[in-house]
């Protein structure tokens, strides 16, 4: 959503700015999953739905430059982010869950 505080500048500043810590996010989420594989890249149906909208195959290294391209791109991006970064929220509080339990 555009701030109409700002100027274009800005707005492409606040944008990479957000855009970095999503990124961030995702590459960080590569580690657990084992980085990226062949057969994972199609496992996920948020992610195919991401491919066909960007009419690209996702990289984090190319998030950027997609999330700018367009206002679906951006949406779509924006989503598949919050949703992956949802479930990795989820996993992390359950496997702290279960390492409390072990630890009692």
């Amino acid at each position: 959503m555009l701030d109409a505080r700002l100027n274009f500048k800005q707005q492409v500043e606040h944008v990479s700015v957000k855009a970095s810590v999503v990124r961030a996010g995702l590459a960080r989420l590569m580690p657990n999953v084992g980085g990226v594989a062949e057969d994972a890249m199609h496992v996920n149906p948020q992610r195919d739905e991401l491919e066909k909208i960007l009419n690209q195959r996702f990289q984090p290294d190319t998030l950027v430059e997609a999330m700018l391209s367009s206002k679906a791109a951006w949406n779509a991006i924006s989503v598949f982010a919050t949703e992956v970064l949802t479930d990795l929220r989820s996993i992390e509080r359950k496997r702290a869950k279960v390492n409390y339990k072990k630890e009692k």
